[in-house]
Parts: C-alpha cells; sequence; structure tokens
C-alpha cells in the first residue's frame, strides 16, 4: 500500500454565516449569499468546492499531459455545478450534493488530445469525491490556438 497524504483544515464561525479556515498554506472564508441567510462576503462552500475542482483538474491535466510528454501551454478551468437547495431547507427528500458538475478545459495545443479529459477525470481525487457523491460529471477539452488569449 503507498503512503496517504492527510490534510487538515480548522475552522471557525466567525458571524453569522462567514466562516474563516485555516490551511497549511494560508486562511480562507466561506460565506452563503443573503437568499441563504448570509451577507456574501465571501465564496459559498459550493464555490469552494468548485474552485478545489477546477484547481485539482488543472494540476492532474498538466501531470497526465507531462507523463504522455505533451507539454498544454496555456490551460484555464470553467466548471460549474447545481444543487438541490430543497435539501438544505429541510426537505430529506431532496438529494445533498452536487447534482451534477461540468468542466470544460482550454488548453492551447495544436493537436488533439482525444485521450486528456478521460484520463483527467479518472486520476482527479476531487473529480473522485464529486463522482462517488452520485453527481453526473461531465469533462471536455477544448483547444485553443497557442496565440489566443484563454481567458474569454
Amino acid at each position: 500500500m503507498s503512503e496517504q497524504m492527510a490534510f487538515t483544515v480548522h475552522s471557525a464561525s466567525e458571524a453569522g454565516m462567514l466562516t474563516s479556515h485555516r490551511t497549511q498554506a494560508g486562511v480562507l472564508l466561506t460565506d452563503e449569499p443573503p437568499a441563504m441567510g448570509g451577507s456574501g462576503q465571501a465564496p459559498n462552500p459550493i464555490e469552494m468546492l468548485l474552485a478545489a475542482w477546477s484547481g485539482c483538474l488543472v494540476a492532474t491535466a498538466r501531470m497526465v499531459a507531462r507523463e504522455h510528454g505533451v507539454n498544454l501551454g496555456g490551460i484555464t478551468a470553467t466548471v460549474e455545478g447545481s444543487i438541490d437547495p430543497r435539501r438544505v431547507q429541510g426537505d430529506r427528500t431532496a438529494p445533498a450534493g452536487l447534482c451534477s458538475a461540468q468542466a470544460v478545459l482550454r488548453v492551447s495545443v495544436a493537436d488533439p488530445l482525444p485521450w486528456l479529459a478521460a484520463d483527467v477525470e479518472s486520476r482527479c481525487p476531487v473529480s473522485g469525491v464529486i463522482g462517488a457523491s452520485g453527481a453526473d460529471i461531465q469533462i471536455s477539452i477544448e483547444h485553443a490556438d497557442p496565440a489566443e488569449a484563454l481567458f474569454r
């Protein structure tokens, strides 16, 4: 069995729904939008989950491409997810967690990489967590001209 990596986050309620989270690299804040009882001062936990997924997808894509001898050049990720808010509001018949999650990775390489999306999805730890929750996951790769700006 390989050695496992462990991670720790310490969280504290600040005011209302605003919560601080101390990690090995610094402090993050989460909040809820006003419609969910928060003040909207920071990303909500679902946005943080999606940001974690996006970061993990980008890092995993770079790792997988490097193993294939491919330099991805620039890479961006746009991720979206949806939840059924009825569960948070107390309806136990509604699903908990993400219902669906989609990601589009844009890479600036000239040649198509048909293997990249499947390899990234199967190896990204956050994809594994989201998939295990029952969410429908879709990951696609778009190719951009290396001279094109990746953020649109």
